[in-house]
């Protein structure tokens, strides 16, 4: 349900030049998301939840050392860049 939404976030990603990729099928686990990422050493995963969503935020997870953090989504981009 929150497809659209990613794509909307990877999008805005994109746009200032921040490599993106979003899972093919959304109907997958998130436990088969994360291989996935982990396998293509992507460095930062964003997970959104519906929780989050309609707080306006997402969570951003360092694949290396599991560590997550919510942030809001207006500063999901300067939060990825000050890494």
């Amino acid at each position: 349900e929150l497809y659209n939404k990613s794509l909307e976030i990877a999008d805005s990603l994109r746009l200032v030049g921040i490599n993106t990729e979003t899972y093919l099928d959304p109907t997958a686990k998130m436990e088969k998301q994360l291989k996935y990422a982990d396998r293509k050493r992507i460095p930062f995963v964003i997970i959104v939840r519906p929780v989050e969503a309609e707080q306006g935020n997402v969570v951003i997870k360092k694949m290396k050392t599991g560590e997550q953090k919510t942030v809001p989504q207006l500063d999901l981009i300067s939060q990825i860049q000050s890494v």
